[in-house]
């Protein structure tokens, strides 16, 4: 007996041991404690034996048919033998997914986990059965990981949230995790700097209560395969803390958070699973219910959004027609005066940039809308892009709203650099208005659902701008710049028959200040039996009329179109997407010794014909030449 008892307490002396050698690792049984509530979950079977991935790793993220799959046949331009082609708004969306991927994949992994262990998601078609069983080298599983990380950006999938205090997230898991895998919802964990920063996504699966005020939540971070770690509440001081890092061999980053601070949210995953509402395809698209009282939804009484997704160093403000804003500010401070607007930060890893996807939403009232987005460098010094060996700051913009979209990319946005893009949506018509302080030209691309415009060559440099105006109902294109340089003209159709791209080429078409040109993108270029190609004639400043041909490559791109149609399906977008355009198609950057010599800053854009109205203090904005 005596024996007997010296070897338990010798057994809990070796486990009280083994639970402060770790502060947020071990299992429940070296906590010293039972679980209140389990969901019986637990990471060595049920969680990914892998650890979260960027683009350290080439893998396939999304694809058209995960597009089709998430949002409906909205999304395609043509739909052919179960090929779909996307619109370019959607191409557009998707591609922004990817590049921000490259930063983590911990929300779909989070997520992901937690359908396999409820049985939602079979991973039998991944090759095992269970999670712990399956290789990232699987193809399938790449984009199904791919698929549900991006749901944290979708509606109603990533606006269902619990944005509360500590008990209060504690308290809602606690009564999921005591049904077990009978629970009629499941959650993922997000969490944050106090600064809104290094957003990370966490699977929890038990509460424990450790007696004295001080409960754990258990939980299954992908940055630790295999490791069971907590988060730690004070149920007393309604605290929590956490200690992550990107691995075990990194240094590890203390997180904390109160009642106050609402850096600890579990996000619904049940809201995920039906389709997905399509705001950048149909403003009157609309799918499941809401929750419930119990979760905040976005937007809601809305007529769909606008999505501003960046990329690269740097951080975008929001301004609307009245002067409010929304996103960071000059300090870092995230600020948000906009009704129905939101600031949604993708979680990827701890020590990660914040990476948001602003959503401004259009009035149920009507489609109008007028917003300033203004992109600041948050790039450390000028002496970090000098060398060859140091990847440049290349930021990309992209405003995605219903059956439009705008892109903006700089290929090196260094410090103290910015561009501004003033965009007015007046019912059917977009106008737009570029300028910055950038050394280099920005590649600007300009997509409705069947047609996409993209233009590099012309600066954005102080006093100077670049302006458009689109109409996707009508198909009205219209340009005006205020700079100059050799303009490089690309056009990308799509025939919505048979899905065949056309693409044509103008290359090195001089512009001067104060030019213009016209376009009609409501005609059928380069498609099934159409025989025809697009042209314009630029209007210059001093009244002359040049005509200009386009060079016409829809013959090679109908020659690979099969190999098109594969890739839709299947396969071949990867996480690391080119930001800047192949060699030779499009200028890098603007030389200025081509420019004019006038320093141009005293020109006031409302003298040119064709513009009026525009933002209170901007730039006045084209309604068509």
């Amino acid at each position: 007996m005596v024996l007997l008892i010296l070897s338990l307490a010798l057994n809990a002396i070796f486990a009280g041991a083994m639970a402060a050698s770790d502060s947020n690792a071990g299992s429940s049984n070296a906590s010293g404690a039972t679980a209140s509530d389990d969901s019986g979950f637990r990471p060595g079977i049920n969680g990914f034996a892998f650890q979260n991935y960027g683009d350290d790793i080439a893998t396939v993220d999304l694809t058209p048919a995960e597009m089709h799959r998430m949002f409906g046949d909205k999304v395609c331009a043509c739909l052919k033998d179960g090929n779909c082609t996307l619109t370019y708004p959607a191409q557009m969306w998707m591609e922004a997914a990817i590049s921000a991927m490259r930063y983590g994949h911990c929300e779909g992994l989070a997520v992901l986990s937690d359908l396999i262990y409820y049985s939602k998601v079979n991973p039998s078609g991944f090759g095992g059965q269970n999670a712990i069983d399956l290789s990232l080298k699987d193809e399938l599983l790449q984009r199904e990981i791919g698929y549900w990380w991006v749901t944290q950006v979708t509606s109603p999938g990533g606006s269902e949230r619990i944005k509360d205090s500590p008990n209060v997230v504690l308290d809602t898991l606690a009564q999921s995790f005591a049904l077990g895998k009978n629970a009629d919802e499941w959650w993922v964990m997000g969490l944050y700097l106090p600064d809104g920063s290094s957003g990370h996504a966490i699977t929890p699966y038990a509460v424990e209560d450790m007696s004295n005020g001080i409960s754990r939540i258990m939980v299954y971070d992908n940055n630790w395969p295999k490791s069971e770690r907590y988060v730690e509440v004070n149920r007393t001081a309604n605290t929590w803390s956490y200690q992550a890092s990107i691995n075990p061999n990194e240094k590890s980053t203390l997180y904390t958070g109160n009642a106050s601070t609402k850096t600890l949210e579990i996000v619904s995953i049940s809201s995920r699973l039906g389709q997905q509402k399509c705001e950048f395809c149909d403003a009157d698209n609309s799918t499941a219910s809401n929750l419930g009282s119990s979760a905040s939804t976005a937007s809601s009484g809305t007529k769909g959004n606008m999505q501003i997704w960046q990329n690269g160093k740097a951080k975008v403000l929001v301004t609307d027609d009245e002067g409010r804003e929304v996103g960071f500010l000059d300090t870092g401070q995230m600020v948000n005066e906009i009704p129905d607007a939101e600031i949604r930060i993708l979680k990827f890893a701890p020590d990660e940039p914040p990476m948001p996807v602003i959503f401004v939403p259009l009035s149920s009232s009507d489609d109008d809308a007028e917003i300033s987005v203004n992109v600041s460098s948050t790039a450390a010094n000028d002496s970090e892009n000098v060398s060859a060996e140091v990847e440049k700051n290349q930021a990309k913009t992209s405003i995605i709203a219903p059956g439009f979209a705008l892109s903006s990319e700089v290929n090196d946005l260094q410090q103290g650099q910015h561009q501004s893009i003033d965009l007015v949506k007046d019912d059917e018509e977009y106008s737009m208005n570029i300028t910055g302080n950038l050394m280099e030209a920005p590649m600007i691309a300009v997509g409705t659902d069947l047609n996409q415009i993209t233009i590099s060559g012309l600066n954005a440099l102080p006093g100077k701008f670049i302006s458009f105006s689109l109409n996707p109902a009508s198909g009205a294109f219209n340009m005006l710049t205020g700079g100059a340089g050799l303009m490089q003209f690309k056009m990308n159709s799509t025939d919505p028959l048979t899905g065949a791209l056309s693409t044509f080429l103008g290359s090195d078409l001089s512009m001067n200040r104060g030019d213009s040109f016209s376009l009609n993108l409501a005609n059928s270029f380069g498609g099934a039996g159409s025989g025809s190609s697009p042209s314009f004639s630029i209007d210059r400043a001093g009244g002359l009329t040049e005509n200009v041909g386009l060079k016409d490559l829809s013959a090679t791109n109908n020659m690979n179109s099969l190999n098109s149609s594969k890739q839709n399906q299947s396969n071949l977008t990867t996480t690391v997407v080119p930001i800047s355009a192949p060699s030779g198609m499009f200028g890098s950057s603007f030389d200025k010794s081509d420019d004019d010599s006038d320093s141009f800053d005293s020109f006031d854009s409302s003298e040119m014909p064709g513009f009026s109205g525009g933002m209170s203090g901007g730039f006045n904005m084209p309604s068509g030449f």
